[in-house]
């Protein structure tokens, strides 16, 4: 692991990697595709309620491979979402900082502050 990398950040082997995430989604798919035909014959035989299922059931198999991509390509499924986060927060607060837009937002307060003055 090198120095730039944070400790919680493991390079997965390959075998890892086959039993962490493949496995898990080739069962996990199994298992949605199994819920899917069970509540779809419910559905068939009746059962209103059953049709929502079926449709619920493919949508947790197309998260799962959503998951599973982002973390075959990213290592982590939060790790962009956070970057994202930081660079806006680092955004907001050198605006917060630039003396011109200090100055606008006291130039505009100072107008509303004359406007309401006049309506009294």
């Amino acid at each position: 692991m090198s120095e730039q990398e944070p400790a919680t950040a493991r390079k997965r082997t390959k075998g890892q990697q086959f039993w962490q995430l493949h496995v898990p989604l080739v069962v996990w798919l199994g298992m949605c595709a199994f819920a899917t035909v069970v509540v779809y014959n419910r559905a068939l035989d009746g059962s209103e309620r059953a049709w929502n299922y079926t449709i619920q059931w493919p949508l947790f198999g197309v998260f799962a491979i959503f998951l599973w991509w982002r973390l075959l390509n990213e290592k982590s499924v939060t790790k962009s979402i956070v970057e994202f986060y930081k660079k806006r927060t680092e955004q907001i607060s050198a605006e917060a900082a630039d003396p011109e837009l200090k100055a606008w937002n006291e130039y505009v307060r100072e107008l509303k502050d004359q406007e309401q003055e006049v309506k009294e």
